[in-house]
């Protein structure tokens, strides 16, 4: 296990989801990728920029298990303290970052009408949760 704490970023799209891993302290990227069509039948898995891998299982919960599995294999699993995710419009609801809980994730889908592909992701993501802060 890595001995720091290290910050996931993720911004899910309709097609793709975008990620970084990056050390706490000093900001250093560790690992990014980009899940691609996850939607179609040729969804694929790119990190630091290399060839793509087709991905085990589309849709957003292949993508992100294809994603949990590389930070797994790098030993950055468990030393993830804080997420990120950016939603694409927040309505009157939500106008800076909050930290993620039931209630947000109930307002999120009041407001997911404004762009349609932030609900299916932060639901996804929920059993993934325990543990660590979300922003």
């Amino acid at each position: 296990m890595t001995e720091f704490p290290v910050v996931l970023v993720i911004n899910c799209g309709s097609s793709s989801i975008k990620f970084s891993v990056l050390d706490a302290a000093s900001c250093d990227c560790l690992l990014n990728g980009v899940a691609e069509g996850i939607n179609a039948e040729r969804a694929s898995l790119s990190l630091n920029g290399g060839e793509p891998v087709a991905l085990a299982q589309r849709g957003y919960e292949g993508a992100l298990q294809a994603i949990a599995g590389a930070l797994a294999q790098r030993d950055l699993i468990h030393s993830v303290a804080l997420i990120g995710h950016r939603v694409a419009h927040g309505g009157d609801l939500f106008t800076e970052s909050v930290i993620i809980s039931e209630e947000v994730i109930n307002n999120i889908r009041q407001v997911s009408s404004l762009a349609r592909c932030i609900t299916t992701p932060v639901s996804a993501a929920s059993p993934r949760r325990s543990g660590c802060s979300r922003r």
